[in-house]
C-alpha cells in the first residue's frame, strides 16, 4: 500500500467518522428534546422527529449496507453524501442552541469537503469490508503438463 492511499483511507477514516458522530449527535438531541417537552411549537417538534431520522441515516449511511444503499444510492457518491450533509447542516442552523449550532458547523464543513471531494474526484464511495474478487479456474491450456510413465 503507497503512502498516498494510506493518507487518502485516513482521511476517508476521519470524515466517516465524524459523519458518524453527527448521526449520533443529531439523534441524542432530538430524543432528549422530546423526552423533556422541549419545543414551542409544532415546526420545532417537527424538525426534532427529522433529525432523529437523519440522524439514523447518518449512522447508517456510513456502515456497508448494500441493502440500504439500494434505496439511498445518492449516498454512495461523495457529491450526493456532500449535498445531503449540507441540507442537515442549514437545517440544524435554523435553531439557537449551541450544540445543535456545533453539529451544524460539523456537518456543513464536512459537508463542503465532501462537495470538493465528489468535484474533484467523482468516486463512488466503497467499503473495504468486501470479500476479495477471486481468481477464475485455470483453464486447461495454464495447466502445466503433468509426466506420466
Amino acid at each position: 500500500m503507497s503512502q498516498q492511499e494510506i493518507q487518502d483511507d485516513r482521511v476517508e477514516w476521519m470524515l466517516k467518522f465524524s459523519v458518524f458522530a453527527c448521526g449520533i449527535g443529531l439523534i441524542a438531541l432530538g430524543v432528549h428534546k422530546i423526552t423533556n417537552f422541549d419545543f414551542d411549537d409544532l415546526k420545532m417538534f417537527a424538525l426534532t422527529i427529522y433529525y432523529i431520522i437523519f440522524g439514523f441515516l447518518l449512522c447508517v449511511s456510513v456502515l456497508p449496507f448494500e441493502s440500504f444503499y439500494s434505496s439511498f444510492s445518492f449516498l454512495r457518491y461523495y457529491l450526493g453524501k456532500g449535498v445531503f450533509l449540507v441540507f442537515l447542516g442549514s437545517l440544524a442552523l435554523d435553531t439557537e442552541e449551541f450544540w445543535y449550532i456545533i453539529i451544524a458547523i460539523i456537518l456543513l464543513v464536512v459537508g463542503f469537503v465532501y462537495l470538493l471531494l465528489g468535484l474533484t474526484c467523482a468516486k463512488k464511495i466503497t467499503f473495504k469490508l468486501e470479500a476479495p474478487a477471486q481468481q477464475p479456474a485455470a483453464t486447461p491450456e495454464e495447466k502445466p503438463l503433468v509426466k506420466t510413465d
